[in-house]
């Protein structure tokens, strides 16, 4: 049981550092970049907080209303996904816990696609616009 459980641990934890670090990416494009902490040993005492300042940061970047609502969203389940990776490791025997994570996952996956094909919408008007001058 604790072999899978470590694999199951080790198979989930690989994706949510993806996740986040496909939203510091995304922030890091943003037209007032937000920069959140990267790196081999990051964890979520580190992380956690970083993404919580978005949340609170996104409502005053200057681009379209879906972005901020997709890169918000995004967050709020990414987040979501760590407080049940906490229980997961926690508990043992959580037989839903890692496909939960997993589906939190891509829904945050799908959220971030709709921001970065946002500000590259938001992006091409200017360049089409210098294209003809």
């Amino acid at each position: 049981m604790s072999d899978k459980h470590e694999q199951d641990l080790n198979a989930i934890s690989g994706p949510l550092g993806s996740c986040y670090l496909v939203i510091a990416k995304v922030c890091a494009h943003l037209p007032i970049p937000i920069e959140l902490p990267v790196g081999i040993v990051l964890d979520s005492a580190v992380a956690v907080p970083a993404v919580v300042r978005v949340t609170e940061l996104i409502q005053d970047q200057p681009v379209d209303e879906e972005v901020q609502s997709a890169l918000f969203s995004a967050c709020l389940f990414w987040l979501a996904s760590v407080k049940l990776f906490s229980r997961f490791t926690a508990i043992k025997d959580d037989p839903t816990a890692g496909v939960e994570i997993e589906l939190i996952l891509l829904v945050a996956s799908d959220a971030l696609s709709v921001a970065i094909d946002g500000l590259r919408e938001e992006e091409s008007p200017e360049e089409e616009g210098d294209d003809k001058e």
